[in-house]
């Protein structure tokens, strides 16, 4: 400042001006300012170059800035500040190969002496994203982080091997990112496949069973030692009908008549016959009425699914349906009737009247002497299948309509 006063004053000798003086030394700032900027640029193309010159072909491939920034901390052995800076890349959603390869060994290598499983995950996911891409320049590193990577590979086998037995979802994902990076072919993931392999052939066969076209298994047709009706409907709820004739059977033997709409239903509803809640695991057909509604965040059979079942029969025949898993939501759907025909969509209520809770299935036959109406329907004692109930907890007849 002091400097270029004195160039004021030489330049004006005498002439004192405060508004001339103001614009001098505006011009001059302006100026210095600018040669900064350029020089900074100037420095930035540098460290650029350097950068190229000092890790060869690493770089030769279009990269931008902050990937340079960060490969460049990572290279020097700065895990510290490449984690710190690939993380802020990751929260911003910039998943790029090198960012991700980056922040995975980063994040490996600052926690290699006390490492948890969690962040062994973290690491694991990153390293999938970054391979996943096919950037040849991963490839670079992988071979260079080889000791690593290496490192990496038992940790993830140990803490497998320690959670499977727990059955531990996390260790479950961790081999199958395992697989993906190394090619993993340990003796923990081969038994980890074989015991995939083995409850998969487990639920196939209790769903084949399950769906088989007989609701008794020894497929045998009994109805021709029916004397009444109410034998009939006993018949059905101990299941010696065969499936395949449920439907004329009903209107043979109740002496009724099916609607179209109601037909249509009740055929993909006795397709589901036998489905039932698994002890040990998820019947993924019980799942299916979940996702197929639009519940697919429910992962569990545990969760009450007559409403989910009914939904699911209705939906599939294009009629409308209530979108939720109350079986009363139903009290607001479809077209109300007082005299339900065999088909019709039935509502009980559960507990008491003024509960939230209930029950909703296909309406079958009412038997008026034991006061009981008799039912198809699903999470009837935890399956697909015909039950009676008590008519005194019937709240509303309902009927499908388009």
């Amino acid at each position: 400042m002091k400097q270029l006063v004195i160039e004021y004053f030489i330049s004006t000798g005498l002439n004192l001006n405060i508004h001339d003086s103001l614009i001098y030394f505006q011009s001059k700032v302006q100026l210095f300012c600018k040669n900064i900027f350029s020089d900074f640029n100037r420095l930035k193309y540098l460290v650029m170059l350097f950068s190229v010159l000092l890790f060869g072909n690493v770089f030769c491939q279009k990269m931008s800035f902050s990937e340079r920034r960060i490969l460049v901390n990572y290279k020097k052995g700065d895990y510290y500040k490449a984690y710190n800076l690939s993380k802020k890349q990751v929260e911003k959603r910039n998943h790029t190969p090198i960012i991700s390869y980056c922040y995975a060994l980063s994040n490996y290598q600052l926690n290699k002496h006390n490492l948890k499983s969690y962040r062994l995950d973290k690491s694991l996911k990153f390293l999938v994203i970054a391979i996943e891409k096919e950037d040849n320049r991963i490839e670079e590193l992988l071979n260079l982080d080889s000791a690593a990577l290496k490192e990496i590979e038992l940790k993830a086998e140990q803490f497998s091997k320690n959670e499977l037995s727990t059955r531990n979802k996390r260790s479950v994902k961790r081999l199958d990112r395992m697989l993906v990076i190394f090619d993993d072919t340990s003796e923990v993931y081969i038994a980890y496949l074989e015991n995939i392999a083995q409850k998969q052939k487990a639920i196939e066969t209790r769903l084949a069973n399950s769906r088989s076209n007989s609701f008794d298994l020894n497929q045998t047709n009994e109805v021709v030692s029916f004397q009444t009706k109410n034998e009939f409907l006993v018949s059905l709820v101990d299941g010696k009908v065969l499936k395949s004739e449920l439907i004329q059977l009903l209107e043979k033997k109740l002496n009724v008549t099916i609607y179209p709409s109601q037909r249509k239903v009740l055929h993909t509803a006795v397709e589901e016959y036998g489905v039932e809640n698994f002890d040990k695991s998820n019947n993924p057909e019980v799942i299916k009425y979940f996702k197929e509604t639009g519940f697919g965040y429910i992962k569990k059979d545990e969760t009450n699914w007559c409403a989910a079942f009914v939904n699911y029969c209705v939906k599939q025949n294009g009629y409308k349906y209530p979108h939720s898993l109350t079986a009363r939501s139903w009290l607001s759907q479809g077209k109300k009737v007082l005299n339900p025909k065999t088909g019709d969509i039935i509502i009980f209520w559960r507990e008491s009247k003024s509960s939230w809770k209930g029950h909703v299935a296909f309406f079958v036959e009412a038997d008026k002497e034991k006061g009981l109406i008799y039912c198809y329907g699903g999470n009837q004692d935890g399956k697909v299948c015909i039950k009676a109930y008590p008519e005194e907890r019937v709240l509303a007849y309902r009927r499908v309509v388009n």
